[in-house]
């Protein structure tokens, strides 16, 4: 049975051997959240925040393949740090294989919004990533 979208990336980011992985693990330790960074978390860090999407459909029906998307954030106290996180994390997203986790993974695109933003009430930059996956149905 596969896993769901968001438990194969952060399996994915916090246990892939390839390189872009482990640099970006360098970064950041284990310090990977769903959707809100814990209030005292040290920084830098990695949020995300992914929605399932809809299977593709041919004339028969499901080919099994679901494209699904989300926004994944870099966060860090001062910029060029998170400068440097967001591209660590888009160099991992796009490594090349063809599983996270448990899921297959097909496609990958990122793409980088904007250039970082401070933000005053966490007294910290940001820099959010959009992020498009093609994958197999999630279990």
């Amino acid at each position: 049975m596969s896993m769901r979208l968001d438990e194969a990336l952060y399996q994915h980011l916090v246990a892939c051997p390839l390189a872009p992985v482990v640099a970006l693990r360098q970064l950041v330790g284990d310090r990977i959240y769903p959707v809100v960074r814990p209030a005292n978390c040290a920084l830098p860090a990695v949020i995300y925040d992914l929605q399932s999407g809809e299977e593709e459909q041919a004339h028969s029906g499901g080919i099994g393949i679901v494209t699904s998307s989300g926004q994944i954030t870099a966060e860090a106290i001062e910029y060029a740090p998170c400068r440097e996180l967001a591209g660590a994390l888009k160099a991992a997203l796009e490594a090349p294989t063809q599983r996270w986790g448990d899921l297959a993974v097909y496609r990958v695109l990122v793409t980088e919004n904007s250039t970082p933003d401070y933000d005053n009430d966490t007294q910290s930059y940001v820099q959010a990533l959009s992020l498009t996956v093609a994958h197999s149905r999630e279990g």
